[in-house]
C-alpha cells in the first residue's frame, strides 16, 4: 500500500487487513499510521513522524472443513448431482431416470453435535440432514464414514422419523474404506449409529469348604486265597515216608534188644 502525504490528510489513520474466503480461517491484521505536519502560518522546522509496521510474511491459515453443502440447478439421466461434505466423510448421489433436465435444489448438512440421542444401546457416530425439492423422480445415494478404529459388524444406518430411530435396510458396509452406502427417500435425517458391546458380569459364588470324615478304614484288609488242599500224590508220598520210619524204628528197637538178651546169657 501507498500514501501519499499532503496537508489535508494528517491525523491518524487505522488499515484492516482481512482474509475474505469462507472456506479459510478468517484472520484480520490491523496497524495504524499516524501522519504529522506543522499547522498552516506556524513557521519553523517541520517535524515528520513515521510510524514503520511490519506485517508477518507468512500467516498459517488452517483450513475449517464445511458443514454443509448445497446444489441448486437441474438433474437428469445424464448429469446427476454429487455433494460432498468433507467435515463428515459423506457423499450424497442424487439420479434420476429423467432425460429431460429437471430442476433441482438439494442441501445437506452435519448435525452430529444436536441431532436425536441415540435409542438404548446405541451409540451416535455421524448424523446428516438432507434436504432434496425437485418434481423429478430422484434418488438418493449416501455413502457415509466411520471411524476405521470402530467394529464394522456393529455399525449400521437409520433414519430418524416420527420421533424414533429405525434401520435403513438393505445397506452395504466396506470395512477397508470405513465407509457405509445406503439409499434414502428425499428429506430425511439419517446417521450412522454404532452398537454398544454389553458386558456380561458374571457373579462369582463362594462355595463353603466341609470336612467330611472318611469312612475308608486306614487300614484295608488283604484278602488272602485258601490254602488248596496237598494233592493225593502228596498224601501217598508223605505216608510212605512215615511208614518207612515207623519200619526203621520197629528194627532198631528188634536188634537193641537183641543184644541185650545175648549179653545176660554170657
Amino acid at each position: 500500500m501507498t500514501w501519499s502525504e499532503n496537508d489535508d490528510n494528517v491525523g491518524t489513520y487505522n488499515f484492516a487487513f482481512e482474509n475474505g474466503n469462507a472456506n479459510y480461517t478468517n484472520y484480520t491484521y490491523t496497524t495504524t499510521l499516524t501522519i504529522i505536519y506543522m499547522p498552516s502560518g506556524v513557521s519553523g522546522v517541520t517535524t515528520t513522524s513515521t510510524v514503520t509496521t511490519t506485517v508477518p510474511t507468512t500467516t498459517t491459515i488452517t483450513p475449517v472443513p464445511p458443514t454443509t453443502a448445497s446444489f441448486k440447478g437441474n438433474v437428469s439421466a445424464s448429469a446427476p448431482v454429487k455433494m460432498n461434505l468433507t467435515n463428515a466423510r459423506a457423499s450424497i448421489l442424487l439420479t434420476t431416470s429423467s432425460t429431460v433436465p429437471m430442476p433441482i435444489t438439494s442441501f445437506v448438512s452435519n448435525i452430529t453435535a444436536t441431532a436425536p440421542a441415540a435409542p438404548a444401546g446405541f451409540a451416535t457416530v455421524s448424523v446428516l440432514n438432507i434436504s432434496v425439492n425437485t418434481t423429478a423422480n430422484v434418488s438418493a445415494s449416501v455413502t457415509q464414514g466411520y471411524p476405521c478404529s470402530d467394529n464394522a459388524s456393529l455399525i449400521a444406518p437409520y433414519i430418524f422419523k416420527n420421533g424414533t430411530w429405525a434401520a435403513i435396510t438393505p445397506f452395504a458396509v466396506n470395512a477397508t474404506a470405513c465407509t457405509v452406502t445406503y439409499t434414502v427417500p428425499k428429506d430425511p435425517i439419517v446417521g450412522i449409529l454404532e452398537k454398544v458391546p454389553t458386558t456380561t458380569t458374571v457373579p462369582t459364588t463362594t462355595v463353603p469348604t466341609t470336612t467330611v470324615p472318611s469312612t475308608v478304614p486306614t487300614t484295608i484288609p488283604v484278602s488272602v486265597p485258601p490254602t488248596a488242599p496237598p494233592s493225593s500224590s502228596w498224601v501217598w508220598i508223605t505216608v510212605v515216608v512215615i511208614v518207612v520210619i515207623v519200619i526203621i524204628l520197629v528194627l532198631l528197637y528188634y536188634k537193641l534188644s537183641h543184644r541185650k538178651h545175648h549179653g545176660f546169657k554170657r
